[in-house]
């Protein structure tokens, strides 16, 4: 377990040292021996997007969590879309967003989506403008574009 750590950190010190013009800092990794993973998290806020990549003994996967807030109560919510500026988006209508309430008029709602290799090309060639959760709109401000992209290379190392 031990050389697999140390494997993992080498690769993401590589990763983020290969990085140009990017800041690999706010990516936080998380090990977990026993079932012998990695994962590496961007930050988040309040409302946004987190980006993980995910390290097994066979596979490593990509995944975009995408979380917002509402006064609304929608038990049965669905829906998660990344728009890129080019004008593509990354969706999944169907998949089911969970609902937490975080106080008595707050209530967030998360949904998760696998991104696959066409999709990773795109969130590092072009920018986040807006993305959806539950039915719920944000536009993403150019300094949060900035960010998600700069966290996607760095996870994918380039």
């Amino acid at each position: 377990m031990k050389k697999l750590t140390i494997i993992a950190a080498l690769l993401f010190t590589g990763y983020c040292s290969n990085a140009q013009n990017t800041d690999c800092s706010k990516i936080k990794k998380h090990v977990n021996p026993v079932q012998g993973t990695t994962e590496f998290r961007s930050p988040s806020k309040d409302v946004g997007l987190i980006f993980y990549k995910k390290i097994s003994k066979n596979d490593t996967t990509y995944q975009v969590e995408a979380y917002g807030q509402s006064q609304n109560v929608n038990y049965k919510a669905k829906g998660i879309y990344i728009e890129l500026d080019k004008g593509d988006f990354i969706m999944d209508e169907i998949l089911p967003a969970e609902f937490t309430a975080l106080d008595s008029y707050t209530h967030q709602y998360t949904a998760t989506l696998k991104l696959n290799k066409m999709e990773l090309d795109g969130l590092k060639q072009y920018k986040i403008v807006k993305f959806g959760v539950a039915g719920i709109d944000y536009d993403v401000s150019q300094k949060d574009a900035d960010k998600y992209q700069n966290w996607v290379t760095c996870l994918l190392g380039e």
